[in-house]
């Protein structure tokens, strides 16, 4: 039996990627905040990036239905 489209494997994917991308900049702050006690320019940005990226998930997830 095979799938007869790849839809819900792209949709796993994604969600698995996002959840990883997700939770490696989580543990970056938590590095760089609480164990180097230490916050730059990059950090601002990661975490614009990762508002955009929310934004676009939850824009994408809605357009589904």
């Amino acid at each position: 039996m095979g799938l007869t489209t790849l839809q819900p494997l792209a949709y796993a994917v994604a969600y698995v990627t996002f959840f990883l991308g997700t939770t490696s900049v989580f543990l970056r702050f938590y590095c760089r905040h609480f164990v180097l006690r230490t916050r730059g320019w990059d950090d601002n940005f990661a975490i614009l990036i990762l508002v955009c990226a929310y934004a676009l998930e939850y824009i994408y997830v809605i357009s589904i239905d």
